[in-house]
């Protein structure tokens, strides 16, 4: 968090976990879902998306950027 950098995960319930302490209020997220063989290539998918995300954030002064990843799909969470 101290170096803003993203944390990227496939925990399917890390989001219900640790993630929602108030420690936490600022760490970014990529979380991937799906097969494993999939999680590059759904990756590459948005990745233009994902940082033209993470370029508004550093413009605003947002607290984290939350992404949702799949092949074929990406969700960001406000």
């Amino acid at each position: 968090m101290e170096d803003d950098r993203v944390l990227v995960t496939a925990d399917k319930d890390f989001n219900d976990q640790r993630f929602q302490k108030a420690r936490f209020a600022r760490l970014s997220r990529i979380g991937l879902s799906g097969d494993g063989p999939e999680f590059v290539p759904a990756l590459r998918q948005h990745i233009r998306v994902i940082e033209f995300q993470w370029s508004e954030k550093v413009r605003t002064g947002a607290p984290r950027m939350i992404a949702f990843v799949r092949l074929g799909d990406i969700r960001f969470k406000a």
